[in-house]
């Protein structure tokens, strides 16, 4: 990893603040997680129909390689609920008949759980590449861990986006070596911010009525860290 001697905080803050003046169009919505039991993935999905949502795009495979600083501070302030925090990756799409999409940087940022996500199209997936964007924004990163896992998306008819990720699993950076796999399902609900009472009242209470499921922050990222006994 490459060292850095800043006060990595005030570094992100600053760096939080660059991405919000270089992009002024793009909006917070909340991002609501829940990380469920392998078992009732497949529950799940059908309550989620009975609710009104409907699956809007083809199910494909997510694959996405994260960049941190020296000290993994990025899952750090994950681990330890630092409010206003920093997630760096590139994204890559496979759909059912393996083709690939091109490679995007995204930058998200979040401030408890509204989120900002920053998206740079990428010519190429080469580390130093990504180092060099990522370096205009005042940080130096490296490589930390990739990820990837099955997406199917889900909307209702009330504007709510929802995403249920399994199958998940984890790698060493820019290898095809060292798979782990991650022995939980993801249930992500995202929505603008003029429409969390209806998620709330329409949403959220039909779910944890019948599961017992809890929102929680469930990282993909700081688990696969850990898998690796990184963090």
């Amino acid at each position: 990893m490459v060292m850095n001697s800043v006060n990595p905080h005030k570094m992100m803050q600053s760096t939080i603040q660059k991405l919000k003046t270089d992009f002024p169009d793009v909006t917070p919505r909340f991002e609501r997680k829940f990380r469920l039991n392998n078992l009732i993935k497949e529950t799940i999905k059908y309550r989620l129909f009975s609710m009104g949502f409907m699956e809007n795009f083809p199910e494909r495979k997510v694959n996405s390689c994260y960049f941190d600083r020296s000290n993994f501070d990025f899952a750090q302030d994950n681990i330890n609920g630092v409010n206003k925090r920093l997630k760096i990756r590139s994204r890559w799409y496979e759909d059912k008949f393996g083709k690939f999409s091109k490679h995007k940087l995204e930058f998200k940022c979040k401030e408890g759980f509204l989120g900002y996500k920053y998206i740079v199209n990428l010519n190429n997936n080469k580390k130093e590449t990504i180092q060099n964007i990522v370096s205009t924004t005042g940080l130096n990163v490296d490589a930390s861990i990739e990820t990837s896992y099955n997406r199917i998306y889900f909307i209702s008819s009330g504007g709510i986006r929802a995403t249920l990720d399994y199958n998940l699993g984890a790698r060493l950076p820019y290898t095809k070596n060292s798979h782990i796999s991650l022995d939980y399902s993801v249930l992500e609900i995202k929505y603008p911010t003029n429409l969390d009472n209806y998620f709330r009242s329409n949403v959220l209470s039909n779910l944890v009525k019948f599961f017992p499921i809890r929102m929680n922050k469930s990282s993909k990222y700081v688990e696969a860290l850990s898998k690796f006994r990184f963090v």
